[in-house]
């Protein structure tokens, strides 16, 4: 017979490993090589060949990836205050976020009325890629700041 309190520990457990896994260390020189790897050959890409929309998708996924293989993986020194920073960086990364995609549309507007001569109304793209990558850089960006500030 399964009691309601072997449930809770089992979903306890369960929550446990999903918010302590950790990549190894290694795999964060990994990420970053992918990372902006994946970033210019998009930008290659796109600006001398046509390339397929599978291969620009594939090409952004693939950077995404590298990104959250930096945010995963692990510090060569682990204690309770890189847990701290990273709850921390979260939490920055995520108001950081909003901002940015409330903000992204306005200022995709005013730069294009200010290149265009016939100004028309424009359709704003923000896809979960750009979200993603705002949220994995904005989360680097916090931890590696806060590391500095509290070491």
């Amino acid at each position: 017979m399964v009691t309601e309190k072997s449930c809770t520990e089992k979903e306890l457990h369960t929550l446990e490993k999903w918010t302590t896994f950790k990549l190894p260390n290694k795999a964060k020189p990994i990420g970053w090589t992918l990372a902006i790897g994946c970033f210019v050959s998009f930008l290659w890409l796109a600006k001398t060949v046509n390339p397929s929309f599978l291969l620009l998708y594939s090409i952004k996924t693939a950077g995404v990836i590298g990104l959250a293989m930096v945010v995963l993986a692990k510090e060569k020194m682990e204690d309770e205050m890189i847990d701290t920073l990273r709850g921390k960086a979260m939490l920055f990364a995520f108001i950081c976020s909003i901002f940015f995609i409330i903000i992204t549309p306005y200022i995709t507007t005013i730069m294009s009325a200010l290149v265009s001569d016939n100004f028309q109304q424009i359709a704003v793209e923000l896809s979960h890629f750009n979200m993603l990558s705002c949220l994995l850089l904005m989360y680097i960006l916090g931890f590696e700041g806060m590391k500095k500030i509290y070491k």
